[in-house]
């Protein structure tokens, strides 16, 4: 309305639906139940000769641990697993990567987990069974604010079709006739999610797919795994985006059962 904001910010009072479970203090939300989490309408109302109001609505996530880098993203994953994970920014250019720029993941400390598919081929060989790589493990719900996560700098390629990183192995198979020919099994996973989890407003991608010379050159993905996998029950993936990867989305079974039915409530 024209008016110098600074100068009516101490007038302006505010208003929440929930009261009891979020309050505005000194113009600043205050989550007073750490348990709760839901959308919230908060009014702002200020009288200036005629009374404005205008109401928006805030998701508040009482348990939420703010994450705006690779590293503060990997560690919410693996040691803060009671958080809701709230993102603040994309995270691109520094995924995969230790604060000095050098790679984060190695074949010795990327986390792992038995596969759930069929593995026959491998175990009548003796081999057991085999195991495929995870970048992160989503045990706790994301929130993601409409940001990226890209995990090109270890699932892309270099531009000329060859892997740069960890799964330049590429998927399982299922059946092989030495290196003549094989049908694939399960790959390995950019962002594994687990049983009771929601994703919310994020946007997922296993690799960056560019063109070039304008063409885009599939085989770029043979080697970028499977950008989402569900390994557990009652999983909701709400107003995402997923892309650019082997496999986008797998639902396969449980990570213990894997003739476990599982659900998954994909809205958007």
């Amino acid at each position: 309305i024209g008016a110098n904001f600074n100068k009516v910010l101490e007038k302006i009072t505010f208003e929440t639906s929930q009261p009891d479970k979020v309050a505005v203090e000194n113009q600043v939300i205050k989550i007073k139940d750490e348990t709760f989490n839901g959308i919230v309408d908060i009014s702002a109302k200020i009288n200036l000769g005629t009374q404005v109001k205008d109401t928006i609505k805030i998701r508040c996530v009482g348990n939420g641990v703010e994450v705006s880098n690779f590293l503060d993203l990997y560690t919410a994953t693996t040691k803060m697993q009671d958080k809701a994970i709230v993102l603040q920014g994309d995270i691109v250019e520094d995924f995969g990567k230790k604060a000095d720029g050098s790679d984060f993941y190695t074949e010795s400390t990327v986390l792992k987990i038995d596969s759930t598919y069929n593995t026959k081929f491998y175990e009548n060989q003796g081999l057991g069974k085999p195991q495929v790589k995870t970048l992160l493990q989503f045990k706790n719900n994301v929130y993601g604010n409409g940001y990226i996560i890209n995990a090109d700098n270890v699932a892309g390629t270099d531009g000329t079709g060859n892997p740069k990183g960890l799964f330049a192995g590429g998927p399982l198979n299922l059946v092989a006739l030495g290196d003549l020919a094989s049908v694939k099994a399960q790959d390995n996973i950019c962002f594994a999610v687990f049983g009771g989890v929601t994703l919310n407003n994020v946007v997922l991608k296993g690799c960056d797919l560019l063109p070039k010379d304008g063409m885009i050159n599939l085989n770029d993905l043979n080697y970028a795994g499977t950008v989402v996998e569900v390994l557990g029950d009652k999983v909701n993936i709400e107003y995402c985006r997923i892309s650019h990867g082997r496999t986008v989305l797998r639902a396969f079974g449980d990570v213990n059962d894997a003739d476990k039915v599982i659900n998954i409530n994909i809205v958007n």
